[in-house]
């Protein structure tokens, strides 16, 4: 998982001579009643948005890790908080059900409190196939972004 992490971090570091944003955050999958907490590193170009993250989950019976690839793109911005439609894909390992890939729809909203710090929220929903249905469900998140 530190390894993923830090290869990810990495390559969207390498891959954009622009600033990128760092954030953290918790994470409640309201389908499963489970807490879980988070990183992901970003860019921004202009209504466009990529994001990598990945998520822990503690789980009876063991833990269940997500690491996502998110696009988004702004739909709203007023007063500075931006409201962004979200699609991507996470890929879910777990000690209790199958590791797979599933897909994911979601809407976000960031409201900046600084000029460098966001406060970011978002809901998603997790869209599995055939045998990923066990990874279907609704997740809801709290978090702060840094932008260099």
């Amino acid at each position: 998982m530190k390894k993923t992490l830090i290869a990810l971090s990495t390559v969207l570091a390498m891959s954009s001579a622009s600033a990128l944003d760092i954030g953290a955050g918790y994470t409640r999958n309201v389908s499963n009643d489970v807490n879980g907490y988070g990183i992901n590193v970003g860019q921004t170009w202009k209504q466009f948005s990529l994001t990598a993250g990945a998520t822990r989950f503690d789980v009876a019976g063991g833990s269940h890790d997500e690491v996502s690839l998110i696009a988004g793109y702004r739909l709203l911005k007023v007063m500075g908080v931006s409201v962004e439609g979200q699609l991507g894909a996470t890929y879910v390992t777990s000690d209790v059900a199958k590791d797979g890939l599933v897909s994911v729809l979601g809407l976000g909203v960031s409201m900046p409190v600084t000029k460098t710090v966001a406060v970011t929220a978002n809901v998603r929903r997790n869209i599995g196939i055939d045998s990923m249905k066990v990874h279907d469900g609704t997740t809801a998140g709290l978090g702060l972004r840094y932008s260099f």
